[in-house]
């Protein structure tokens, strides 16, 4: 790891203590207040907003760094590391929270018996339940940088108002886009194909181990788009932002 490196994943840090400080409050008041779900299920829900926090601290330190743009889009680093320390820095505070969180679930198993399977099986499938959401959320990250950066852009030279309309324009066109092409036979065929079984369904009175189906092409499709936004986002970010 270059001292570059580590001097902007400290910057980062140092940034973000507030948000990694907040994710345990969420973490602690919504297991300990007694309602809506029954303890099984309220871990599961926990492990849900795993996914949620990368792109909750990319847009969070990404605003953040609003406040000193000239900084951050002067920065003699690349953008593409700037933008990936922001990510790893998100994935550190998504995998510090599932540790927590598994952790708990141990804890109170040994003490009142949740699960049904042995420690390995549990394991495996709270890990794969949990990384499949992982990765099911990067083309949420890639659109939102993208949207972040087209409201930047266009906030400079239409005003804020008018750059949100623009900017929600885009995501339900590009939304409704997606919708459609998906009705298409090629788009079935196109993704369908290497599929995966991972384990994944659970019922009330234990987790049980099922094969669950993810493909390798629509990993691919969804990868590609996520590529092609992250890259025309850091485009507009070195050429169009300007402070």
């Amino acid at each position: 790891m270059s001292d570059a490196f580590k001097g902007l994943y400290f910057r980062e840090w140092k940034m973000m203590r507030g948000f990694f400080i907040g994710q345990f409050v969420v973490l602690v008041v919504m297991l300990f207040i007694p309602i809506g779900s029954n303890l099984t299920d309220k871990f599961l829900e926990l492990l849900t907003l795993a996914p949620i926090i990368v792109p909750a601290a990319i847009m969070f330190s990404l605003n953040t760094e609003v406040n000193q743009m000239e900084l951050f889009l002067h920065n003699p680093q690349s953008i593409h590391k700037l933008i990936f320390v922001k990510f790893v820095n998100g994935l550190v505070f998504a995998l510090s929270f599932v540790f927590v969180v598994m952790i708990s679930f141990f804890f109170i198993d040994l003490l009142w018996p949740v699960f049904d399977l042995n420690s390995f099986a549990t394991s495996l499938y709270l890990l794969s339940f949990t990384m499949r959401l992982m990765i099911s959320s990067i083309p949420f990250i890639a659109l939102l940088l993208f949207l972040w950066t087209l409201h930047q852009v266009f906030r400079k030279y239409l005003g804020t108002l008018f750059s949100l309309v623009i900017v929600i324009a885009v995501l339900v066109v590009g939304t409704q886009l997606i919708v459609q092409v998906s009705h298409f036979d090629f788009y079935q065929l196109f993704t369908k194909w290497g599929a995966i079984e991972l384990p994944h369904y659970r019922e009330s009175s234990g987790v049980i181990l099922k094969r669950n189906t993810i493909y390798l092409g629509n990993i691919i499709f969804y990868g590609g788009i996520s590529a092609i936004l992250y890259f025309f986002s850091t485009y507009l970010i070195d050429r169009k932002m300007e402070v």
